[in-house]
């Protein structure tokens, strides 16, 4: 039974099965023989180490403060996204190396922003030290324990790490924290102070291009600089598979030319899973940027941006900037995908459209008018984010030095 479970909920196929559970018969004792050091932090990306999102913002404001009295590092088991890191100068760490095991039977905090950290016996290794979850948005649809598909493993937490209660628990507002956030997780305590990720949009700092598509960056900074308007499209991540372009909602020739009519500038950023390899070659007003990069300093020069049930709307709102809503498939991803937090036609505060005609006809009018869904954007933003002032990571900073070093 407890194999069973075990296979569902962390890994598929016996071999990862032994790895799990020599996690707890080999590693777990091994913290017994290490004393925890509040002042070492361990910074974890998400996924298997990803240099991006609040995990990527807050160890960069830690970086740029140079404590002495902090000693920090970034781990990640992405040897490439390593390199990336020591080149650009960050204490990285790959994992699993005798060094890594050495961190995480010692560190004092373990710094995370997502669900996905706790492989690699990274969650045996680091019992005991304070774990402070960032998350990595607010958002409109059922996450973590909120989320029914969890129901199955919610008792085996404890093991696998995906359910355990946090130290610390970080919020965008005081709304999200009541309605989106306490039913999602177990936590000992919340505190409001927005997320790290949305300081780019108010501060400019040369580390937070580290791990972004610089080439299409630039390219866009270039077309804009002509006058041409850039246009993100950022479909979420679909349980059952698919996408706006393989589920042909978007004709990409038919997009060209109407780019090519208004003087726009077509930029695709797909959600990190799955892995998308598109055979679709770009062109001078249809981009696709780097899905495995960090988008975040890309989306201020964006004059709209076009999602479906991604959290990443929510953010952008604090550029001032219009959301288009392309929800082609919204009954079978509410049916089959993920169950909605909110009802969607208030919390997606712009006009939703269901094919490329509507799509395209609403982009217009969201450029030309500024005033359309102004009010309904404004609405969503403030109770959103109880604060709007790019000092996230300050604010999320202190309250973990006063946890003690």
């Amino acid at each position: 039974m407890i194999g069973r479970i075990a296979r569902k909920s962390l890994v598929n196929g016996i071999d990862n099965l032994i790895v799990f559970l020599k996690s707890w018969i080999i590693y777990f004792p091994a913290g017994f023989f290490y004393k925890r050091k509040k002042n070492l932090w361990l910074f974890i990306g998400r996924d298997d180490g990803r240099f991006l999102d609040n995990v990527k913002y807050l160890y960069i404001y830690v970086e740029n403060l140079k404590n002495n009295k902090i000693d920090y590092y970034f781990l990640t088991q992405n040897k490439i996204i390593f390199n990336m890191l020591k080149e650009n100068r960050i204490r990285a760490i790959y994992h699993p190396t005798h060094e890594s095991f050495r961190l995480l039977l010692s560190c004092g905090k373990i710094i995370i922003d997502s669900d996905q950290w706790i492989d690699k016996y990274k969650y045996q290794l680091c019992w005991g030290a304070e774990k402070i979850q960032l998350w990595h948005g607010s958002g409109i649809k059922r996450i973590e324990l909120d989320n029914p598909k969890s129901k199955p493993y919610r008792k085996w937490r404890f093991l696998t790490g995906r359910f355990f209660k946090y130290d610390l628990l970080t919020a965008s507002s005081e709304f999200f924290a009541k309605n989106y956030f306490q039913p999602a997780f177990n936590y000992k305590k919340m505190v409001v102070t927005g997320f790290p990720r949305n300081d780019v949009f108010y501060n400019y700092k040369e580390n937070y291009l580290i791990n972004t598509d610089k080439k299409t960056l630039d390219k866009c900074i270039t077309e804009k600089g002509k006058g041409k308007k850039i246009i993100l499209i950022a479909p979420t991540f679909r349980d059952t598979g698919g996408d706006p372009v393989t589920d042909g909602a978007i004709n990409i020739q038919k997009l060209k030319r109407f780019a090519e009519l208004n003087r726009l500038i077509f930029v695709f950023k797909f959600h990190p899973h799955p892995k998308f390899n598109y055979l679709i070659n770009q062109c001078s007003n249809i981009l696709f940027y780097d899905n495995d990069k960090d988008v975040y300093p890309f989306m201020s020069i964006c004059n709209l941006l076009i999602t479906d049930y991604s959290s990443i709307y929510i953010d952008f709102l604090l550029t001032g900037k219009p959301v288009l809503f392309f929800c082609y498939d919204y009954e079978k991803y509410v049916g089959k995908d993920r169950g909605m937090k909110f009802d969607y036609e208030y919390i997606a505060c712009g006009p939703k459209t269901r094919n490329q005609e509507e799509m395209e006809s609403e982009i217009l009018k969201l450029l030309k008018n500024n005033g359309y869904f102004k009010k309904e954007r404004k609405e969503i933003l403030d109770i959103s984010f109880d604060f709007q002032d790019g000092k996230s990571s300050e604010r999320i900073y202190n309250i973990i030095l006063k946890r003690g070093i």
